[in-house]
């Protein structure tokens, strides 16, 4: 059977970062009894990497609070 792509929200957005396009995972899938509630994936696990050297096409340099200035008017 080829590899399947289906919508899912995950429990814990912060791990979305740390995963690409294309990489194989493993998941715990919640489901409630309610119908209408959203069913997440939990405790995410990148099993195979799809670009293991990837690079996003854009990287941003966010400042650490030190290297911040204050601008007065």
């Amino acid at each position: 059977m080829d590899a399947m792509t289906m919508p899912y929200k995950l429990k814990d957005a912060s791990i979305l970062s740390e995963l690409h396009p294309g990489d194989m995972i493993t998941a715990d899938v919640l489901v409630a009894p309610d119908l209408n509630a959203n069913v997440l994936l939990d405790h995410i696990v990148v099993v195979a990497q799809a670009k293991p050297d990837y690079r996003p096409a854009v990287s941003y340099h966010v400042p650490a609070p030190e290297m911040w200035c204050r601008i007065s008017s």
